[in-house]
């Protein structure tokens, strides 16, 4: 129950609004329901939680005199309240079965049912899952379950007791050394309940001393032939039939591993959208349209939803995170320095340049550049060049063009 309520209840409530300054007053609203500083997603859980148990909420409405708004939301225990016939009167009690003779009645309010033609006072709204042939109460969507569910009850305590009572529940002792009084009986019985039964006892052993081999005592044994094995097929049905009476699809979206069962990841997702398709989504459709039909009464024209929560989050594979990491990133995730840069800054905005280009253009550019140049733009030092007379020559008349294309 408590796992379905997680589910239904999810992450919370969210705002769907293009209107920021709408979004930020809803979001405000959420935040505080009533004078007890509850939060919309308190209330949810406690709303949810009786959903899932009763199959309904109760829901108490006080509304403001002046404006005729919704003033506070307040949770009311299922087991609380009773009603009429018609659901037109709601009556709230925290002790119904109190009956004595100076108060043969218990205490009780009563209140009226949510009227939205008559918005004053406080009135309590009843939501309730329809079951065919029910009027006045809801049953939960699980009822077909509940036999299995005392069946595990009573499993649990057969268990229990066994270990307490010791072998006294499966063992039959008879104690051949003649008849004595009642009192020495009881005094035999005490002694072997103190020596044998309880968990604690377990593994000790009985020792008997006898006068001839006629006088020994007989343990004759009572338990079943196999009684393990029923007992761990009956669990198995037990546990079978619980879950299908609760809609469960795998019992591993609750933690639970079952026989047959990989528990892959896969396999865990695929069950969760099935959960969530088949059971999960109709239960947050009627939630969200309650609340926002509550809300409008305050002029929320903005739609609230709940956010789904999922029991394992999505994950790329290795492949793909690598392939969209940078050298440095990766180099960072295995525990590595970043490789030093050795372009200048001045290089690498050539080399952005250049890539900015067409590769056309690009390649005269590079084509056009000396050897030095290339080598600088590729983070290598400079060549030293050997001047010869005939390039000093020729340094020389470049030099006399150059100044008198300036004077020109």
């Amino acid at each position: 129950v408590t796992g379905k309520v997680d589910y239904i209840s999810g992450n919370g409530w969210n705002v769907k609004s293009e209107d920021e300054m709408e979004k930020a007053k809803v979001f405000g609203m959420i935040d505080k329901v009533n004078k007890k500083e509850e939060s919309l997603n308190e209330l949810t859980n406690k709303l949810v939680t009786d959903l899932t148990i009763f199959g309904g909420y109760y829901l108490q409405i006080i509304w403001t005199k002046a404006t005729g708004e919704i003033a506070e939301m307040y949770h009311v225990d299922y087991y609380k309240v009773r009603t009429n016939t018609d659901n037109t009167l709601f009556f709230v009690s925290d002790n119904w079965i109190k009956n004595d003779n100076v108060n043969p009645r218990p205490d009780y309010e009563t209140y009226p049912a949510f009227d939205p033609n008559n918005t004053t006072g406080t009135q309590i709204l009843y939501f309730k899952e329809y079951r065919a042939g029910l009027n006045t109460y809801s049953l939960p969507d699980y009822r077909g379950a509940i036999s299995y569910v005392e069946l595990d009850i009573s499993i649990g305590e057969y268990h229990l007791n066994t270990i307490n009572n010791g072998m006294f529940s499966s063992k039959l002792i008879n104690l051949n050394g003649g008849k004595v009084s009642q009192e020495e009986e009881d005094r035999i019985e005490r002694q072997f309940q103190t020596k044998f039964s309880g968990s604690k006892n377990a593994g000790k052993f009985m020792l008997a001393f006898n006068d001839s081999k006629e006088n020994e005592p007989s343990i004759i044994d009572l338990s079943g032939t196999e009684l393990d094995k029923h007992f761990d097929l009956l669990n198995l049905t037990v546990q079978q039939e619980i879950f299908s009476g609760h809609k469960i699809t795998s019992p591993m979206l609750f933690g639970i591993k079952t026989e047959g069962q990989l528990g892959g990841r896969s396999e865990l997702r695929e069950a969760y959208q099935l959960f969530q398709n088949t059971y999960v989504n109709a239960k947050q459709r009627a939630l969200e349209e309650t609340i926002n039909y509550l809300y409008k009464f305050n002029d929320v024209t903005a739609k609230l939803e709940l956010k789904p929560t999922e029991p394992i989050s999505f994950e790329f594979s290795e492949a793909i995170i690598s392939q969209n990491m940078t050298q440095d990133e990766i180099r960072t995730k295995l525990g590595l320095t970043a490789i030093e840069k050795k372009e200048s800054a001045g290089s690498q905005d050539i080399i952005n340049s250049l890539n900015s280009l067409s590769p056309l253009i690009a390649t005269k550019v590079v084509e056009s550049m000396d050897i030095n140049e290339l080598r600088t733009l590729i983070g290598l030092p400079a060549k030293t060049e050997i001047i010869t007379p005939e390039k000093a020559a020729e340094a020389d008349i470049i030099t006399t063009l150059n100044e008198n294309i300036k004077l020109t």
